[in-house]
């Protein structure tokens, strides 16, 4: 909080008039970054959960709305959209030659980590809640 309030980043609503926050927004400074983080670990969750339940028929629909909306959220701190700036697309995460062509990689060996048991249990509640749904 002290660096957001030492930086004071004006939030997107204070950028521009015409973005409608659905509910007030703090007075502090924004780190836009933080939401678009919160949303891609959001949408990795229910991308896995909707992965294990099996039982959604619109399960590609879904998972491309949720990913549309991450993209949208990670964009949404621009006060001008051009369509040649190609800074951020989702798909430059998922499709190898995307990622390759814009300079983009992974390293799987840094992503490993080793299960924590109260996330193991969650995950395992949560996933076993889509069984017979």
């Amino acid at each position: 909080m002290i660096v957001k309030t030492a930086l004071a980043v004006r939030r997107p609503d204070q950028v521009d008039g015409r973005l409608l926050p659905m509910i007030p927004t703090p007075g502090h400074g924004s780190f836009p970054s933080a939401h678009a983080t919160e949303a891609y670990a959001v949408l990795t969750v229910l991308e896995a959960l909707i992965e294990a339940w099996d039982s959604q028929a619109d399960r590609s629909g879904r998972v491309a709305m949720l990913r549309a909306l991450a993209e949208r959220i990670a964009e949404g701190g621009a006060t001008v959209l051009d369509a040649t700036d190609v800074d951020f697309f989702d798909h430059d995460l998922r499709d190898p030659a995307a990622m390759a062509a814009a300079g983009l990689s992974v390293d799987s060996q840094a992503l490993r980590s080793s299960p924590m048991p109260a996330f193991s249990w969650l995950w395992s509640q949560a996933a076993g809640e889509g069984e017979g749904a």
